[in-house]
């Protein structure tokens, strides 16, 4: 069987739990801070990544072009030449 605590110490208990309730909460708080906030860097990376790829997609399939513009080019050369 549970004793009683004593006049002082049941405050002082409940004043304990208190505290390490609200140490907690703190930390979570501060644990979806840090998510938020890491999820944002998260997608303005992505977004600048993203930005580059589109970039460099469209300039290697620009030179993908030209150099599907030669091979036509050398093509026609050759068959009209025969």
């Amino acid at each position: 069987m549970a004793r009683r605590p004593l006049e002082g110490e049941g405050k002082a208990l409940v004043r304990n739990a208190l505290d390490q309730a609200n140490s907690h909460n703190v930390y979570l708080e501060k644990q979806a801070m840090w998510a938020v906030k890491r999820k944002a860097e998260e997608e303005a990376e992505d977004k600048r990544h993203s930005g580059r790829s589109e970039r460099e997609t469209s300039r290697s399939s620009s030179r993908q072009h030209g150099k599907r513009d030669e091979d036509q080019a050398e093509f026609r050369r050759f068959w009209s030449s025969i």
